[in-house]
């Protein structure tokens, strides 16, 4: 056992190969200890947190990016990196000339050792390809700055300079590259054990397993080595579920190895890997899998690079099978892998249980699920207009059937009255046998969740919408059969068309491809004034206006017209394909997608229409003007919304959530375009509101040179690709924040105006998604998802745009008599109007929620009307001892008023000027620093200003005066606390220019002169 080695404090190497560890493997665990093994020579290592010791510290060492995912540009380069780069270059060559010359590879077979010949010839040959290479760069791990490669090719040129000389320093030279050559063979045939060579050499064998040796590739499940790896997983599953080891230890992860190296090498591994992965080149995938199997077999190098990529595997899947958080956390080819497992039909094929178990298992949770979709009122019974399940009652389902599975409970025995070969006491056996596994086997868990999301949604299709007979599987006529038993009733209406919806390849594949010569896109084609196609050119030209463009090459003339998307968004870019044809490409480094084509007559109809070249560019942008089309209507409405759509889905986003309020439909464009947009939607919905900022952008600066920042300190290298930039990195240069020339964004915030927002643009429809027009779709599946997710279904929509008793006093003062009201009077009248209105919009039981409860706010707010807007008057009367508010209408008054009766909230003068009273230094102190102040808080700061003694300022009224505050709603108040004097108060600038109609610097400015005269006093 080994202690880690490290040269810098958020590196840590292998003491034994000198290799760079993984992060995943460096995190010190709470007792500042962890035991690992190196994943490239298997030694064992105690990893010890020093540093953080002398500091008194137990925080984990925080560790640069993996290689693999994160490039990091050389800045210089020592004479010693210079020479490990040649012999790294040197050493590659070598060894893919050997691989590639057969009659040396036919030698490894029977361990035979090369001839002079062989070897002359290999001397020779690699001998001319360094003196033919100008550069050998491709030789370093990391990417170099041009400083860098200047250095490299001078000490290059000065290396194969040596090889042209006289004759005894090309003797001496070519016994060298004899030597190297032999060597590499001797390591391909296995010759040589890692630990018995020198550090030099260890770090070329790493280099070789690394460049040479088995590769993950991440960019696609169809990827052959990803199939590879999936199969080794399973298999290393089975084995770590046999072995029920809680913690690996060396002797378990060699056993694991030598178990899957021998079943390569014995091709018992052949046979499995084409049953598991389906692709059409039997031939070129079985010459793969024998190359495979000989690299493996004969090749060194290979076979321990592919002992390195089984322990990694056998970690993850360790890890996989015994902690659920650490799903989350995975990124890149493990979370393919993960999800490899997790879709390999674990629950299915489980040989554990009978199939009769399995199948009564999914007919009892199909019926538990129909039964809670009853019970439901969030789910329509109107089936046919309601194909899709909402996912956010998808999800709650979900959570209360894995909950009361894995909670020791036992189904209740109204779903078990039918079986099917299994009796009742077998059943229940297999049933606690089956919740033991789902907690101990974190694989099985998220494979089981996975199955039960598709049983609930194939339940909810089944019962809402049903296809026919012969396109369903066996197991959901069994399904269908037993909730027709059960308490489910299939009678479809003769002449109605039903469809069950599965999954959108399913559909895709149903429909017919449309032959060139037939093609004409959807901009060209001729269409009727009243055809439904004018809002799928609407909706296409929005996107084409945002995240597309139009250019002219001109040697040779062609006429471009392309679009690009990020890769999450490609069902956009294939609807956009499916609309105007192209062929799409990508995704790029940066996960861009590209559909690109030429079209002249395509190039001409989006000029007319309003598009310009360079729109991305200020001198394109400038021209940029909303088109004509959005005035067009069909069938009494207009293409605004679904141009508006379009242009969201290019260059727009929806943000946040309902716990931070920070709800936000944002739009972005040229100045002048945004600004005519806007007034175009308000006008259209004028219960909207809107505002309009600059648009920011990120720059990383250093040495002169400009960056963009894409995401958290990231910047795109023209010619290196994505790049992290690193501590030593942000120390020598600096990020700042500009605000951009031309650009501008529009926003739609807060609660009440994304929900107006999303119901205008999306017709109030929660399965818009899903609609088409002649085959298209009219807006992006992704961004509508998430907004809906946000804001909730129609019912939960239409809960928080329900009036609450503030919003109807308005209504409420009016149509008051001519006479005076007690506020008590009032308070009841106003509610019950409230009521009324909730039972017209079908909410009455929000009623309890929206009513006015405290006599209190209820006054605040008619003395925050009576100064707003003089609606309403009121007077105080003493009747006996006590002194009652009466109220009226100004719009009905009463024949006879009392005299003096003018009363309303001074704040501030309608002039700007302010007052010295409580309310003011209250705001004051806020504006200050606008920070969450407590009342006891408030309080010592009036104290502080020495104009109010101590007997002037009564507890009782500083409660009085922040209470009318809070009605005002200049503060808001935090009302999970009971008692007043434990309750923050946080200041809302926006209420106090609403009220005062005055400027927020204005108002500042007189406040902190307002604030620094007290202090003079």
């Amino acid at each position: 056992m080994v202690e880690a080695a490290s040269t810098r404090k958020d590196e840590l190497f292998c003491p034994n190969c000198h290799s760079k560890l993984p992060k995943e493997l460096t995190q010190i665990n709470e007792t500042g200890e962890n035991l690992i093994f190196c994943p490239y020579c298997g030694a064992q290592i105690t990893l010890k947190n020093d540093a953080d010791e002398k500091r008194g510290s137990k925080e984990p060492l925080e560790l640069l990016p993996e290689i693999k995912e994160t490039k990091y540009v050389k800045l210089s380069l020592t004479d010693k990196e210079i020479r490990h780069i040649i012999r790294i270059f040197i050493y590659r060559n070598i060894y893919q000339m050997i691989k590639l010359k057969k009659s040396i590879m036919r030698k490894l077979i029977p361990q035979k050792d090369l001839s002079k010949a062989q070897i002359s010839y290999l001397t020779s040959k690699i001998r001319n390809t360094l003196l033919n290479t100008s550069n050998p760069v491709q030789g370093a791990h990391q990417e170099l700055t041009n400083p860098a490669i200047r250095k490299l090719n001078i000490f290059y040129k000065k290396f194969t300079s040596s090889l042209n000389n006289k004759k005894p320093s090309r003797e001496r030279n070519s016994q060298l590259l004899a030597e190297n050559i032999q060597f590499i063979y001797n390591l391909i045939r296995g010759d040589y054990t890692f630990e018995d060579l020198s550090e030099t050499k260890r770090k070329i064998v790493l280099d070789l397993k690394q460049f040479f040796g088995f590769k993950e590739e991440k960019q696609s499940k169809k990827s052959v080595n990803y199939n590879v790896s999936l199969l080794l997983a399973i298999k290393i599953y089975s084995i770590i579920k046999q072995n029920k080891n809680t913690h690996l230890n060396k002797t378990v992860i060699d056993e694991i190895i030598n178990i899957i190296t021998e079943l390569v090498i014995h091709n018992n591994f052949r046979s499995e890997f084409l049953n598991n992965l389906e692709i059409d080149q039997k031939s070129s995938l079985t010459s793969f899998l024998k190359q495979f199997e000989f690299n493996i077999t004969y090749d060194w190098v290979y076979r321990t690079s592919f002992q390195d990529h089984v322990f990694k595997l056998t970690y993850l899947v360790n890890q996989l099978f015994h902690e659920n958080d650490h799903w989350s956390n995975l990124t890149g080819s493990d979370k393919l892998i993960a999800e490899g497992l997790q879709e390999s039909s674990l629950f299915q094929n489980d040989s554990e249980f009978s199939a009769y178990f399995r199948l009564n298992l999914t007919i009892t949770l199909c019926r538990i699920i129909h039964k809670l979709m009853q019970n439901s009122p969030d789910i329509p019974q109107d089936f046919s207009n309601h194909p899709n399940l909402n996912p956010s009652l998808k999800q709650e389902l979900l959570v209360y059937l894995l909950n009361e599975i894995t909670a020791q409970k036992m189904i209740n025995f109204e779903f078990l009255e039918k079986f099917y070969k299994l009796s009742l006491e077998e059943f229940q056996a297999n049933y606690k046998k089956f919740q033991v596994k789902l907690a101990s086997d974190m694989i099985y868990y998220n494979n089981f969740r996975t199955y039960l999301s598709k049983l609930i949604k194939m339940v909810h299709a089944i019962t809402h919408s049903v296809r026919k007979k012969s396109h369903l599987s066996k197991v959901e006529l069994v399904i269908i059969n037993d909730l027709a038993n059960y308490n489910f009733r299939w009678n479809p209406e003769r002449g109605t068309k039903y469809y069950f919806y599965l999954d959108n390849k399913e559909r895709n594949a149903t429909t017919k491809r449309i032959k060139k010569s037939e093609f004409k896109d959807i901009f060209t084609k001729k269409i009727k004034d009243n055809d439904p196609l004018w809002r799928v050119r609407a909706y296409f030209l929005g996107f084409l206006f945002a995240d597309g463009s139009i250019f002219r090459l001109k040697n040779p003339i062609q006429y471009m017209v392309y679009a690009a998307q990020n890769e999450k968004d490609k069902d956009i870019i294939e609807n956009l394909q499916k609309a105007i044809g192209g062929n799409i490409t990508g995704p790029n480094k940066v996960g861009r997608i590209r559909l690109e084509f030429t079209n002249k007559e395509l190039y001409f109809k989006l000029k007319e229409l309003g598009m310009v070249e360079k729109h991305n560019l200020k001198e394109g942008a400038l021209k940029v003007k909303v088109p004509n089309i959005i005035n067009k209507k069909i069938n009494g409405t207009s293409l605004l919304r679904d141009f508006v759509r379009g242009h969201l889905e290019g260059d727009g986003c929806f943000s946040g959530n309902y716990k931070n309020y920070s709800l936000r439909y944002q739009l972005l464009g040229p100045k002048q375009f945004i600004k005519a947009l806007n007034e175009k939607i308000l006008k259209e919905v004028p219960n909207i509101s809107s505002f309009i900022t600059p648009a920011y952008v990120k720059v990383f600066l250093r040495d002169n040179n400009e960056y963009i920042l894409f995401g958290k300190n990231k910047i795109y290298i023209k010619g290196h690709g994505p790049y992290l930039l690193t501590p030593n990195d942000l120390e020598t240069g600096r990020i700042e924040r500009r605000k951009h020339e031309w650009l501008t964004r529009l926003h739609f915030g807060g609660a009440y105006n994304s929900i107006r927002f999303f119901e205008w643009l999306y017709h109030d429809d929660d399965n818009f998604d899903e609609k088409e027009i002649n085959g298209f779709a009219l807006c992006g599946s992704r961004k509508f998802q998430k907004a809906l997710h946000a804001l909730g279904n129609k019912t939960r929509r239409k809960e928080k745009l329900a009036p609450e008793w503030r919003d109807i006093i308005y209504q409420v003062i009016p149509e008051l008599k001519n006479r005076f009201y007690e506020s008590q009077e009032l308070m009841e009248i106003v509610n019950e109007t409230l009521r009324k209105n909730l039972h017209k919009l079908g909410l009455k039981h929000i009623f309890k929620k929206k009513k006015a409860s405290k006599l209190n706010s209820f006054v605040y707010r008619l003395k925050f009307f009576e100064h707003l807007d003089n609606l309403i008057g009121h007077f105080r009367k003493k009747e006996g001892k006590v002194y009652k508010n009466y109220y009226y209408s100004k719009l009905n008054p009463p024949k006879n008023l009392p005299k003096n009766i003018i009363y309303y909230i001074d704040l501030i003068k309608l002039d700007g000027e302010i007052n010295r009273n409580i309310k003011n230094v209250i705001i004051a102190l806020f504006i200050r620093n606008n920070e969450v102040k407590t009342f006891e808080i408030i309080l010592e700061e009036i104290l502080e200003t020495k104009i109010f003694s101590k007997g002037s300022v009564p507890k009782s009224r500083i409660k009085l005066y922040l209470m009318e505050l809070v009605s005002f709603n200049i503060l808001l108040i935090d009302d999970s606390m009971k008692d007043i004097t434990k309750k923050k108060y946080l200041f809302n600038l926006n209420a106090l220019e609403n009220i005062f109609k005055l400027d927020s610097k204005i108002i500042k400015h007189k406040y902190n002169n307002f604030l620094s005269s007290l202090k003079k006093i």
